[in-house]
C-alpha cells in the first residue's frame, strides 16, 4: 500500500501558562489558502485510491451509508402525559416532531414536517412543550440559517396558531403555568445580537410583546429564561462569554428583581426547587467540576458565600437538577461516561437510573408531579434509546429507540473505559 502524500510541519511555537507547545500543523486551519486546498485535494485522492483497492470496499460502503441513514432520534421532552421527541426517519434529510402518549392511549404519529413544503432546506432549530403538553413552541428555517421563526402547534390535532415571531435563534422559551402565554427570548430585527427576554400571550401582536429584561452586560450576551411552575418566579440566566453566568431573578407578583449572582467568572444554572421558595442548581463558583447548592427565594441580599451546598464537589461533572417528583436527578459524568443519580431533596443519594454501562445521557424529562421521567441515553455498541422511568425506583423500562427494525447486531461489540496519563499526571479517561 502506497504512503500518503507528505504534510508540512510549520514553525509555530506559542507559550502557554509557561509551557512552549509546538502547534506545526496550524498551516492546515486556513481552509481557503491555496497549499491547504492542495493538500486535502491530495489527501483525498490517495484515499480514494486506496478505498478502491479494498475487494470489499464497496460493501463495506453501502453498509456505512445504511447505517448513516437509520432513523435517529435526537430529543425528548415529556409533560404530563404527552411525549413530543424529535425524530429523524430511516432515509430522511430533517427530523420531525413526533407526539405520543406515555400511557399508550394513542400511536406515535408526526406532529411537525417543515420537509412537506416547498423548501427542501427548511428544518426545526428547538422546540419547548407548554406545563400540560397541549401545546409546543418550536423554531424553524430555512437554509441552515438557524434564524428561527417561532410558531406554536397544538398537539391534539396539528393545528397551527396564528402567532408568528421572527428573529429567534436558539430560543430560550419558558411557558406559563396555564399554556397560554411565554417568556421568550428575541433578538432585534435582523440581528445577530441584542438578545433580550420579552413577554408574549397567544393571539397577541408579536410587535407589541413587553420587554421583560433588557440589561445585558455586552451585546454579545446569552440570555435564558426558566419559570417556576407556579409562575411566580422568573429565573434569567445571563451567558457572558464562555465561563461566566450571571443570574436574575424575578418576583412576578411583585415586579421585584433580585440579583442571585453577576459579574464573577463562574457559571451557575437554577430551578425552583420542590417548595417552590428555594432556588436549586449547580454552581462552578469554587467547584470547577460543580456543586448542588441551594439559595432561598427572594434571592436578594443572599451572597454566593451563603448559598448551601447539598452536593459537594468530587470527580464528576454534574449537571443542573431536574426535579422529578420528590427528588432531583443530576447526571454525573465521569471519565466520558454519564450516571443518572436520584436524590433527595436534602442531597442524599438514593440510587441511579438504570444500569452502570458505557453510556451517554443525551435528554433527561422528568414530570414534577407525577414523578414519570424519560432517558434518552447513547451508548457506543448501540444507537440512541428512550428509557421510561419513575422516580420513585429509577427501574428502566425501554421505551422505544432506533434500534426497534434495524439488522444491526451490537452483540458482539466490547467496549471499555481507560484512561491515560497526561504530562502533569492528571488522568485522562476515553
Amino acid at each position: 500500500m502506497s504512503r500518503p502524500p507528505p504534510t508540512g510541519r510549520g514553525d509555530v511555537i506559542e507559550e502557554i501558562h509557561g509551557v512552549a507547545v509546538a502547534d506545526p500543523y496550524r498551516w492546515l486551519e486556513n481552509s481557503d489558502a491555496p497549499d491547504v486546498a492542495a493538500w486535502v485535494d491530495a489527501q483525498n485522492a490517495h484515499s480514494a485510491a486506496v478505498l478502491a483497492g479494498l475487494a470489499d470496499g464497496p460493501r463495506w460502503r453501502t453498509r456505512v451509508l445504511e447505517q448513516l441513514r437509520r432513523p435517529l432520534v435526537s430529543a425528548v421532552s415529556l409533560r404530563a402525559d404527552t411525549i413530543v421527541s424529535s425524530e429523524r426517519a430511516e432515509g430522511a434529510d430533517q427530523s420531525v416532531l413526533v407526539v405520543r402518549s406515555l400511557g399508550g392511549g394513542h400511536a406515535p404519529r408526526v406532529l411537525v414536517d417543515v420537509t412537506s413544503g416547498a423548501d427542501a432546506t427548511a428544518a426545526i432549530d428547538w422546540f419547548e412543550v407548554s406545563p400540560d403538553g397541549s401545546l409546543v413552541a418550536f423554531g424553524t428555517s430555512v437554509g441552515g440559517t438557524e434564524r428561527s421563526v417561532l410558531r406554536v402547534v397544538a398537539t391534539a390535532d396539528g393545528s397551527v396558531h396564528a402567532d408568528e415571531i421572527p428573529d429567534t435563534r436558539a430560543c430560550s422559551v419558558a411557558w406559563e403555568p396555564d399554556s397560554g402565554g411565554f417568556i421568550y427570548t428575541r433578538y432585534p430585527p435582523g440581528d445577530e445580537y441584542g438578545r433580550i427576554v420579552r413577554h408574549h400571550r397567544l393571539g397577541d401582536p408579536p410587535d407589541a410583546d413587553p420587554e421583560v429584561w433588557t440589561e445585558l452586560p455586552m451585546r454579545a450576551a446569552w440570555p435564558e429564561v426558566v419559570l417556576s411552575p407556579d409562575g411566580r418566579w422568573l429565573i434569567v440566566h445571563v451567558g457572558v462569554g464562555w465561563s461566566r453566568t450571571d443570574v436574575h431573578v424575578l418576583d412576578r407578583t411583585s415586579g421585584t428583581w433580585s440579583t442571585v449572582i453577576e459579574g464573577v467568572e463562574s457559571e451557575s444554572h437554577f430551578v425552583v426547587g420542590h417548595d417552590g421558595q428555594t432556588l436549586l442548581g449547580m454552581t462552578t463558583l469554587d467547584a470547577s467540576s460543580g456543586r448542588i447548592v441551594k439559595v432561598p427565594l427572594p434571592a436578594g441580599g443572599v451572597s454566593p458565600q451563603e448559598w448551601e451546598t447539598v452536593v459537594a464537589e468530587r470527580d464528576a461533572v454534574v449537571s443542573v437538577p431536574r426535579v422529578v417528583g420528590d427528588e432531583m436527578w443530576v447526571v454525573a459524568s465521569a471519565g466520558g461516561v454519564d450516571v443518572v443519580e436520584r436524590r433527595d431533596v436534602a442531597g442524599e443519594l438514593l440510587g441511579t437510573v438504570g444500569d452502570d454501562g458505557l453510556l451517554s445521557v443525551v435528554g433527561l424529562s422528568g414530570d414534577r408531579d407525577t414523578g414519570a421521567a424519560l432517558v434518552l441515553v447513547d451508548r457506543f455498541e448501540s444507537p440512541p434509546e428512550v428509557w421510561r422511568t419513575h422516580a420513585e425506583s429509577g427501574t428502566v423500562r425501554h421505551a422505544w429507540s432506533d434500534d426497534d427494525t434495524s439488522d444491526a447486531d451490537g452483540s458482539g461489540l466490547v467496549v471499555d473505559a481507560v484512561s491515560y496519563p497526561s504530562l502533569d499526571g492528571t488522568e485522562i479517561g476515553m
